[in-house]
């Protein structure tokens, strides 16, 4: 609670006060009653982000991973009517490719890649470079 916060992250004038300057509310809308409702949510007043949360959603629609299902299609528009309706950003997830496209359909808050597939994309190049220069080892070390 706000007790344990103060304590841990004393910010100047107190940390509900910076709290509620800084932190984002950021409503996950994945469940096709969470587009039923979508009106109602994105007119509570003090939300900051609709995230779409494209996978689940796909699954409660019973298209699983098929994001660009005419269900889907109609779930991420009416999203977007009520983002532009109650002045509210839309966001959802995004690949490096999906960027541009994104922007241009009306997403203002991109989630990118995890850490972990950030960390694993860099170990990839580099590990990649090593074996095109020639570095590569052919018998297994033991561990100890």
């Amino acid at each position: 609670g706000p007790t344990l916060a103060t304590l841990r992250w004393p910010a100047p004038g107190g940390y509900p006060q910076w709290a509620n300057k800084n932190v984002m509310v950021i409503v996950i809308i994945e469940r096709p009653i969470a587009i039923e409702q979508i009106e109602e949510i994105a007119a509570v007043p003090g939300i900051d982000v609709l995230f779409i949360g494209l996978n689940d959603l796909s699954y409660g629609y019973g298209v699983p991973g098929q994001l660009n299902a005419p269900v889907m299609q109609a779930a991420v528009k009416r999203v977007m009517k009520a983002g532009e309706k109650y002045h509210v950003p839309v966001g959802g997830p995004g690949g490096a490719a999906d960027i541009k496209r994104m922007i241009a359909d009306g997403y203002r808050f991109i989630q990118g890649p995890s850490d972990l597939s950030l960390l694993q994309a860099a170990a990839r190049d580099f590990f990649g470079g090593l074996k095109a220069a020639g570095v590569e080892r052919k018998d297994p070390i033991p561990l100890y």
